[in-house]
């Protein structure tokens, strides 16, 4: 079984501000569309590549009204993480993928008076090859109020679902089933698909279970099925 990584919404674990760290430290200045190198880090990432340079991703602070959990929401839609969460996606099966160093700030009464090791979890493997498209279901979710979804199934290709998007962009589509074909990595346990919006990554079963056996909070898990041809 496999499940989307999505992150926790319930105020009574990370308080009621969402994202939890949206702000950053006044030493940590946007100049010239680039905060210290984290939009251009987050441009590679979107292409899955991987960065030729060291970025700084300090500078985050938690919200005054958000609680701590060991995976924070931040503006960047990645899984950023502490150590005690890092260690169990280490022991897992992440493929070609990186952690980099960030930093949290605890700010209290106007006084920071924490700073925290963070990381961001980045994954380089694109497996947009091994989707069979027209084996793939799609959710799309017009509505989310109104919980108005609906099934799209049909996709011949990438192409195909951008076309779709494009005269359908309201609201938010995502894979439902997920069909791969021959030579995908069935040992991975965790893999991201940035282009059909599943950016803070796919869970195995292994994955799901240690992260909730070890108590690491700060997510929520949606089933997916995923066929193997």
């Amino acid at each position: 079984m496999y499940f989307i990584i999505k992150r926790e919404n319930n105020s009574k674990i990370i308080g009621t501000d969402f994202p939890q760290a949206w702000k950053f430290t006044k030493e940590y200045k946007k100049e010239c569309d680039d905060a210290n190198g984290i939009y251009s880090f987050f441009k590679r990432i979107q292409k899955n590549e991987r960065p030729d340079f060291m970025p700084n991703l300090g500078g985050f602070i938690l919200s005054g009204r958000a609680k701590l959990t060991n995976i924070v929401s931040t503006t960047i839609p990645m899984l950023h993480m502490d150590n005690e969460a890092k260690e169990v996606f280490s022991v897992c099966n992440l493929g070609d993928s990186e952690f980099y160093k960030a930093q949290l700030y605890i700010k209290q009464r106007k006084i920071f008076t924490q700073i925290l090791d963070y990381y961001y979890l980045c994954s380089f493997i694109d497996i947009l090859d091994y989707i069979y498209f027209p084996g793939t279901i799609f959710r799309h979710e017009i509505n989310l109020v109104e919980k108005q979804n609906v099934y799209v199934t049909g996709l011949s290709s990438f192409s195909a679902y951008e076309e779709y998007w494009q005269q359908n962009n309201k609201g938010l589509i995502y894979p439902q089933t997920i069909t791969l074909k021959e030579g995908f990595d069935k040992t991975l346990d965790y893999f991201i698909i940035p282009k059909l919006n599943i950016f803070y990554g796919i869970a195995s079963e292994k994955l799901k279970t240690m992260i909730e056996d070890n108590g690491i909070t700060g997510l929520r898990f949606e089933p997916i099925e995923i066929i193997f041809k």
